[in-house]
């Protein structure tokens, strides 16, 4: 039997890895697979990110029988960018599976992550055993609202609504986007290349997009895809009423609403007006860290930022302090405190006499730390001095998880 390759697509090859997502989606149901194939085309070639060799391929006797994509995107923690190769379009050809190609081709992607720089990586699946398997862990932390919509809702008499023109607006867009998503952690760095294509991977409407004006400024706005689903929603400071009334006004006739993630916010304007929302958890989303040291070293400066303007700010300034992170599937790092600083330093495995915190993790727990989802407290050991677990919750602090799901892949 001859031995399987899995490597990144050649260009004369991204065409047939788009068939075989095609076909592993659609089955034995040709109109499907077309349909699909059509669909991997579009999210593939019209991400401004998208080069052949993410597209991670297994080939068994010169055909491509198995593919994972890596959409490569720049996603916030507490503000600060970091590389994150989103999985998707992951498949394999039905005549070929259980015969360990995905997994090949998960164990590719990986490699090549790494070999490429990337932080962490997320995908969206319901199978979730399959991929804790090579490292993914399930994400706990994301969650949907349901709601009845109360009957009669008032018109507030609000003016300035109407939809965004589009893509005439779209500066004002991303302006209030990125504005809003300052300091935010799980939202997508969104390019205007990436802004402009996105809106053709799924079915779109000008009309998803309504927005709030005030002396012809663009104060809030609201994407809402029908059936009572909002999805994403932005506003200034002090615009949250003007944003909850473009939900209102979305919403009036409807039976049921879902607010999404990239909606949450508006939960408090939406209770003011008679809403009672029940938590759906999401279960869809599992990450894995990638590289544990790079990741921690972009988050350095916002770290050092932060303890410097902790209770615990004289924590280093008499003597360097180390703290060791140690998790599952990765590397260890550790973190150097000395004056205020943080230094992200090679671990030396035979030094463990001058640590001053040493954090064992499991890989979930590892995700929660960076992602502001553990409580510090939980997972320091015994014995440690409060001005230390003050200086560690400075460093890792508890972050609010937005995640909008037109970012997909």
């Amino acid at each position: 039997m001859s031995a399987a390759e899995a490597r990144g697509a050649r260009p004369d090859e991204v065409d047939r890895a788009i068939e075989c997502c095609g076909a592993a989606f659609g089955g034995k149901d040709a109109q499907r697979a077309a349909h699909m194939t059509d669909f991997f085309a579009r999210i593939h070639k019209e991400d401004p990110n998208f080069r052949p060799e993410n597209s991670r391929v297994v080939l068994f006797n010169g055909r491509i029988v198995s593919v994972v994509q890596i959409f490569e995107r720049e996603t916030l923690i507490g503000g600060v960018p970091v590389k994150m190769g989103g999985l998707g379009s992951v498949g394999t050809l039905p005549q070929f599976r259980r015969r360990g190609f995905g997994t090949l081709a998960l164990q590719d992607a990986l490699r090549f992550m790494e070999r490429e720089g990337y932080d962490l990586s997320l995908l969206f699946t319901g199978i979730h055993d399959y991929y804790a398997r090579e490292g993914w862990r399930v994400f706990e932390h994301a969650s949907a609202l349901t709601a009845s919509v109360p009957q009669g809702l008032a018109n507030d008499g609000a003016g300035g609504r109407r939809p965004v023109r589009w893509p005439e607006e779209l500066p004002a867009l991303m302006r209030l986007y990125n504005q809003f998503n300052r300091g935010a952690t799980g939202p997508i760095q969104r390019s205007e290349a990436y802004w402009l294509r996105h809106v053709r991977w799924r079915p779109f409407e000008e009309r998803q997009f309504t927005a709030a004006y005030e002396n012809g400024r663009m104060v809030a706005y609201l994407r809402y895809s029908g059936d009572g689903m909002l999805e994403e929603a932005a506003y200034v400071q002090g615009g949250r009423a003007a944003a909850a009334s473009l939900a209102v006004e979305a919403l009036r006739g409807r039976e049921q609403t879902r607010v999404m993630p990239g909606a949450l916010t508006l939960r408090r304007g939406l209770e003011g007006r008679g809403f009672a929302f029940q938590e759906e958890p999401l279960r869809w989303l599992m990450f894995r860290i990638v590289n544990l040291k790079s990741l921690l070293k972009k988050l350095a400066p916002g770290m050092a930022e932060r303890l410097q303007n902790s209770p615990a700010s004289e924590w280093g300034a008499d003597a360097v302090r180390r703290i060791r992170i140690e998790a599952e599937l990765t590397e260890p790092a550790e973190l150097k405190i000395d004056g205020g600083s943080v230094e992200v330093v090679d671990v030396d495995p035979s030094d463990e006499g001058g640590l001053s915190v040493r954090l064992k993790l499991t890989h979930a727990e590892a995700i929660d730390l960076v992602l502001g989802q553990l409580p510090v407290e939980t997972a320091l050991p015994i014995g440690v001095s409060d001005e230390a677990q003050e200086a560690v919750k400075s460093l890792f602090p508890m972050r609010r998880y937005v995640w909008h799901s037109r970012d997909n892949f």
